[in-house]
């Protein structure tokens, strides 16, 4: 019996990152980048602004990938269960005798 080979490219199975942060956080890092040079009219605060965004993006791109769509989706589920909101539920007094009293 042959033994079955099944080639697996590493390139096929890994995430897609500009500079080594998600695209969308690198985007996010630009753009914020490009405000602050049209505002200030200072290319030192744009590529100071550039890197304070760009250190933080790295590090939750390496630490979870997959954590900028789970907190922009976290938003549709939030009226889903939260513990902290509780409904407020009637209390029934029972008195001595038998009589109810609501509370």
């Amino acid at each position: 019996m042959s033994r079955r080979v099944t080639h697996v490219y590493k390139h096929l199975n890994k995430r897609r990152t500009i500079c080594g942060v998600d695209p969308p956080l690198f985007q996010l890092a630009v753009l914020l980048s490009l405000i602050t040079l049209n505002q200030l009219n200072s290319l030192r605060g744009a590529l100071l602004m550039f890197v304070v965004l760009i250190v933080p993006a790295r590090v939750v791109t390496r630490k979870d990938p997959q954590m900028l769509a789970i907190v922009l989706a976290a938003d549709k589920f939030r009226a889903r269960y939260d513990p902290l909101k509780r409904a407020a539920r009637p209390i029934l007094v029972v008195g001595s005798v038998g009589e109810a009293t609501r509370a």
